[in-house]
């Protein structure tokens, strides 16, 4: 074979070769699965059409989620990590990297823009919650080994089934506690605690669809991917 024709095709082995090494590592990075379906539920990279997701199908960091009226999704994340989705409800996998073996890795942020999700925190909360948060227009969330719930009806409402979380914005942060309700008006507004009864009746009914989600708690979860990562069973509503 001529010299110039090894030269190209030694090229191309290499170019391939590199393109392989970049989709494995993107896929050592890949975010989650989608576990359960109900309802019209849509996935697509941050800026781009959406498209119907299937059952297991992986979703990456850059994607946007977002399911339709009266559609739910259970997204499960690499640590154990679940994320339900409520009805007409808008999320971004903002950055989401965990390597078992090295927690500096570890990345855990989304971002709600619209609707009602509940989120229950897996191992990366549990060894490195610093690396976790949820984005609202309102607040920025921050988890503490948690199961809770947000929902966005302009203000954002959070309830929190167990651990903690913070919200923090302009005015400072708010801690709040398992079986407590909390209220953010805007963004250069304090969080705050509410009763329950005050829940105006969006959020009231949000919450209590996602509760009713079948979904580990968060110590669970974390165990769960600790002991069995990439075993669970998936469902299809």
């Amino acid at each position: 074979m001529p010299k110039r024709k090894v030269a190209l095709a030694l090229g191309h082995a290499v170019v391939a070769l590199g393109f392989l090494a970049l989709f494995s590592a993107a896929g050592a990075f890949a975010a989650g699965v989608v576990q359960s379906i109900e309802g019209d539920v849509r996935a697509g990279p941050i800026g781009k059409p959406v498209t119907v997701v299937t059952l297991d199908q992986r979703l990456a960091s850059g994607t946007t989620v977002v399911t339709g009226p009266d559609a739910q999704v259970i997204l499960r994340f690499d640590d154990g990590q679940r994320v339900v989705l409520g009805q007409s409800t808008h999320l971004r996998i903002v950055d989401f990297r965990y390597d078992e073996a090295d927690p500096s890795m570890d990345r855990s942020v989304f971002g709600l823009l619209k609707g009602a999700l509940r989120m229950v925190s897996g191992a990366i909360a549990m060894r490195n919650r610093e690396a976790v948060a949820l984005r609202t227009p309102q607040a920025t969330i921050g988890i503490r080994g948690t199961d809770f719930m947000v929902a966005l009806v302009n203000p954002a409402y959070i309830s929190v089934l167990e651990g903690a979380v913070t919200a923090t914005n302009a005015a400072g942060t708010v801690v709040f506690g398992a079986g407590s309700i909390g209220l953010v008006p805007s963004s250069a507004e304090l969080a705050g605690a509410i009763p329950a009864s005050t829940l105006p009746a969006a959020a009231a009914a949000a919450f209590s669809n996602l509760s009713a989600a079948a979904v580990l708690g968060a110590a669970a979860a974390a165990a769960a991917a600790a002991s069995n990562r990439g075993s669970s069973t998936t469902t299809h509503h």
